[in-house]
């Protein structure tokens, strides 16, 4: 066994993104001079669903280089004794899925580089590995998500003295973008109130993971809050309010061919005697906004 074995990646580095190189190097120190086959690193990713009602993990990429070989013409090369330092690098493939590494159900992408040492075909003279953590830039300021956006839901129903009446739920976000640990403005109205009304306003992270074909991950609740109890206004018939959600430290919106991570405002009313009013408006979670 060498006296020591380690991989150390370029000074400073520590977070990639798609497509960039991570550039490295296997360090290894003999004690006495050691013949070998190859030292090789290996890139590899997998995902991981750990929920309440499922779980596995499945491997969905790995990469490999060498960083130092046997001359082809011997049957083993030769390292001296001391200390010797092997570089190697990956080029990331522009569509690769970033890092998840949450503690919720939303299931987690993981990164990890692995040296061996190979001394023969079936010995091996040690393995190291080491983290890696893979951002994707997800721009909550687009165009496209920087306009308003409602949601209504509507129940028309006849019950006792509530004939032929009906109950009207709507909220409005002033856009469809956000970033990490901003405030989600609210304004969220109710129509046809006739008793005391419940509101609750949530954020929710739902989770599609490609494991074992689609497997739709439970919702999570990652922001809550709520209006226990509010009256009607003066014409009895009319509810306002005007919250505002903090977006917690999560991860950003994903999609990709290994899990897809969706983000939605969801509002729920409920009154005595009437039905559950609900409202989902999908919104883009980001981590930078250029």
């Amino acid at each position: 066994m060498p006296k020591s074995f380690k991989l150390e990646l370029e000074e400073g580095a520590h977070v990639f993104l798609p497509g960039e190189t991570v550039n490295g190097a296997v360090v290894l120190e003999l004690a006495r001079p050691k013949k070998l086959l190859s030292v090789q690193v290996s890139l590899v990713g997998w995902v991981e669903v750990l929920s309440e009602t499922f779980s596995a993990k499945k491997q969905f990429m790995e990469d490999s280089t060498t960083a130092w070989s046997k001359p082809e013409t011997e049957s083993f090369g030769t390292l001296p004794e001391g200390r010797h330092v092997l570089p190697f690098s990956f080029t990331l493939p522009n569509d690769i899925p970033p890092s998840l590494e949450n503690e919720g159900d939303c299931g987690k992408i993981k990164y990890r580089l692995y040296g061996k040492i190979k001394s023969g075909k079936l010995q091996s003279g040690g393995v190291v590995e080491k983290a890696l953590r893979i951002v994707e830039l997800v721009n909550c300021k687009q165009p496209d998500l920087q306009n308003p956006a409602h949601g209504m839901h509507k129940v028309d129903q006849s019950l006792f003295y509530f004939a032929n009446t009906s109950m009207e739920l709507n909220v409005e976000l002033p856009r469809t973008g956000f970033k990490l640990e901003e405030d989600v403005p609210l304004t969220i109205g109710v129509d046809g109130c006739k008793s005391r009304i419940s509101l609750t306003a949530r954020l929710v992270r739902r989770a599609t993971a490609g494991v074992h074909g689609a497997l739709t991950i439970d919702a999570e609740k990652v922001a809550k809050v709520a209006l226990k109890s509010c009256k009607p206004s003066q014409n009895g018939t009319t509810v306002l309010w005007a919250p505002s959600l903090k977006i917690p430290r999560t991860d950003p919106s994903l999609k990709s061919d290994v899990i897809n991570v969706s983000y939605c405002v969801q509002v729920t009313a409920k009154s005595q005697w009437r039905p559950k009013l609900c409202v989902e408006i999908p919104v883009i979670i980001g981590n930078v906004s250029m």
